[in-house]
Parts: structure tokens; C-alpha cells; sequence
């Protein structure tokens, strides 16, 4: 005995299936937000980077230069030197620690319309007189 389907393959051509379509949609959004914000966030984990080592190389080299020089060097290297030493960062000695300051703020373009989000960013680095560093 031999079974039939009732169902028919071409019958369900051209059908969308709900489910499918959603995901799609919310997909697409995430991609979108994702394209707007990580790469600033990847920015911040960088500058993390960037303030830890003008720190340690102020330790190394026992000169405030140097942490200037390491600190510029690493912007350019890391391409984020729209981020800048003399407008965003400071770079201090508070008792007996090596303290190196950023922050700066991006602004994010939604691309179809005019509305923008300013996003803050700060980290701080503080390296002490045994080389250890605390990062903020």
C-alpha cells in the first residue's frame, strides 16, 4: 500500500515563513547597531592598552617624556590619534604613582536621520614605584 501526500511542494511556493522573517529583521538591526558602536568600543579597549603602557614606560624609563613619547607613538600606532595627548590625556605623578588620564567623547550618527548619541569614554592607568599598575 502506498501513501500520497496531500501536501503538494508546488502549492507552498512563494510562502514567507514568519518566524524566519523576524529574525532576519532583528539581524539586520543588530548588525546595523553593531556597525555604529563596536568599533569606538574596540577604540576604548585599545586606550586601555595605550595608558598602561605610557605608564610603564614612565616607570622604565623614570622620565615624564617618555610616557608622552610612548603615549603619541601608541595613539598613531593603534590609529586612533584622533584621540590626542595634549586635548584628551593627562599625564600626572600623584605622590608615588605614574598616572596617566583619557578621556574623550565620540558622537555616533544614526545614518538615516539627523539624531546622534554622544558617547564617554575615561580610563586611567597608575603605575607605581614597583612597576605594578592599576588600571581604572
Amino acid at each position: 500500500m502506498q501513501f500520497r501526500s496531500r501536501r503538494h511542494r508546488a502549492g507552498e511556493q512563494g510562502k514567507v515563513n514568519f518566524i524566519g522573517l523576524v529574525l532576519v529583521v532583528l539581524l539586520l538591526v543588530a548588525g546595523y547597531f553593531a556597525y555604529l558602536f563596536v568599533p569606538y568600543h574596540i577604540d576604548y579597549m585599545n586606550m586601555k592598552e595605550v595608558v598602561t603602557s605610557s605608564s610603564l614606560a614612565w616607570y622604565a624609563n623614570d622620565a615624564k617624556t617618555a610616557s608622552e613619547k610612548k603615549l603619541d607613538e601608541q595613539l598613531r600606532a593603534k590609529e586612533i590619534d584622533y584621540i590626542t595627548r595634549k586635548d584628551n590625556c593627562d599625564i600626572d605623578e600623584s605622590g608615588d604613582m605614574y598616572v596617566v588620564t583619557c578621556s574623550w567623547e565620540v558622537d555616533v550618527y544614526y545614518v538615516p536621520s539627523d539624531y546622534f548619541k554622544t558617547l564617554t569614554y575615561e580610563t586611567t592607568a597608575e603605575c607605581d614605584k614597583g612597576g605594578s599598575v592599576m588600571l581604572y
